[in-house]
């Protein structure tokens, strides 16, 4: 059975605990990083890994029963630019949109604010489509720039 292993290590040694767990995982083993690392760095370290099963997992985070592990999957396409999923995206947004906290709610403005510094027109539709399903905090967050 694939493992979840949940790293909450300071951003310094994230590195180097991923590389010292590298021969003790197994096909289908995840590593969250659920620390103090800076957002860019997954980016980069998840580009690394040649995994096809990538969103099959973050579709799974998206479920999870903890709130940081959602956020993560809702904001793992960031940077991304022209590569983004947009079903994808819109659909984690529309998905955690029920959620109250302020740290989801932020994390989806930001995905989509993100997303519309490349696809302006697609953001306003999608913000236009969800209407009240997203939170006043969401919506501000990703129209700040449209």
């Amino acid at each position: 059975l694939p493992r979840h292993l949940c790293l909450m290590v300071p951003a310094a040694y994230v590195d180097a605990t991923i590389d010292s767990l590298a021969p003790l995982l197994a096909g289908g083993d995840t590593i969250i990083d659920g620390g103090n690392s800076h957002f860019q760095d997954d980016i980069v370290r998840a580009a690394r890994v040649d995994d096809s099963n990538a969103q099959r997992i973050m579709d799974a985070a998206l479920k999870h029963e903890n709130l940081w592990v959602r956020r993560i999957a809702m904001l793992h396409q960031l940077g991304w630019r022209d590569e983004v999923d947009a079903k994808r995206l819109f659909a984690y947004a529309l998905n955690l949109a029920h959620e109250e906290d302020f740290f989801t709610r932020k994390a989806i403005g930001w995905a989509l604010r993100d997303y519309a510094h490349h696809k302006p027109h697609a953001v306003r539709e999608f913000l236009a489509q969800a209407g009240d399903k997203l939170s006043p905090l969401t919506r501000r967050e990703a129209n700040k720039h449209l």
